[in-house]
């Protein structure tokens, strides 16, 4: 049914990393990241529909939060290619290639002064929406005004959104890291532009990457250890699996 939004306890919290653990074990035996992702999706969904949206700006049509700097973790991108297989996937390629030359490198500072689309935007739309990562199942917003101003214009105001959305994107990301980790597969985040490039270039990367390989090995990433350096952090992995 979702996690508790008003205040998600520690309990909470070591349930969902045990549990998510228990679905990355059973991608790793059937070699597909589909139990994983649709439970981590479906579960998140569950906890997002308890949140009022009735202030919410966000629409179809409403992309400018898709020209940000985005990290993901590999299943993230490993399930976002799974929609990617079902367009036009050279044109795709093209596009992702195309524009990862043009980010690469960039900080997250650097991106905030350049228009940079997601390379899978189509007619102002995510074309992959149902597999879209954490971070824009998170990403809200009051005032799409405002949006287009930071995103398109490099305005410096925040972006007036919820504090729950926030903190959702926080626990599900610590859960899932929790459980990759305990698994034995790297949880390290990437530029979801870079990743998406080495995915889409790739051979096998989902039935590699379940298999042990690090099929990001060569793009620039922010090491899993951060996560678990914050000492809240470790608590709850070491509550999880002690």
């Amino acid at each position: 049914g979702g996690l508790n939004v008003v205040r998600p306890d520690i309990r909470q919290i070591v349930s969902l990393m045990r549990v998510l653990h228990h679905y990355t074990c059973a991608s790793i035996e059937e070699k597909t990241i589909d139990p994983l992702m649709e439970f981590l999706y479906g579960h998140l969904n569950s906890t997002l529909q308890k949140i009022d949206d009735s202030q919410r700006a966000c629409r179809m049509g409403c992309s400018f939060c898709c020209n940000n700097f985005v990290t993901v973790t590999t299943p993230e991108v490993l399930f976002a290619l799974k929609s990617v297989k079902n367009q036009n996937s050279e044109l795709v390629r093209s596009n992702t290639a195309s524009m990862n030359q043009t980010t690469a490198g960039k900080t997250p500072a650097e991106r905030g002064t350049m228009v940079t689309p997601c390379p899978l935007l189509e007619n102002g739309a995510c074309s992959i929406y149902i597999n879209r990562p954490l971070v824009c199942r998170t990403a809200v917003s009051d005032d799409s005004a405002l949006c287009e101003r930071v995103y398109f214009y490099g305005s410096r105001e925040d972006i007036p959104a919820t504090y729950n959305h926030f903190g959702m994107k926080g626990i599900y990301g610590l859960a899932l890291a929790g459980a990759l980790k305990k698994a034995g597969l790297a949880a390290n985040y990437y530029e979801y532009n870079s990743a998406l490039d080495a995915a889409l270039s790739a051979n096998e990367a989902e039935f590699n990457w379940l298999s042990g390989e690090n099929v990001f090995s060569k793009i620039a990433h922010d090491p899993e250890g951060e996560m678990f350096a914050d000492q809240w952090n470790q608590k709850i992995f070491d509550e999880a699996f002690s």
